[in-house]
């Protein structure tokens, strides 16, 4: 499920970077993919694919994931630079 924003825009968060993050927040609080996957309700086998960029978690997944690793997420909106 991805956040609403004005207009039914969605935000939506790029497969790779997903997965960086969920790798980075597991890291650092040092549990294994089976643990990770368990505090956020997850199978293993889904942590596998979103950390290896396969599947694009939405920003909700996303968040659950990163809170279950006991971190949590912040977005920040910046000017888009037109070159």
């Amino acid at each position: 499920m991805a956040v609403p924003v004005a207009d039914e825009e969605v935000v939506r968060v790029d497969a790779t970077r997903a997965a960086q993050v969920i790798r980075e927040a597991r890291a650092m609080a040092g549990l294994t993919q089976a643990e990770l996957a368990a505090r956020a309700g997850l199978t293993r086998e889904s942590l596998v694919r979103y950390e290896g960029g396969q599947v694009q978690p939405s920003v909700e997944r996303l968040c659950r994931i990163v809170r279950a690793a006991g971190h949590e997420l912040r977005f920040r909106l910046e000017p888009h630079s037109r070159s």
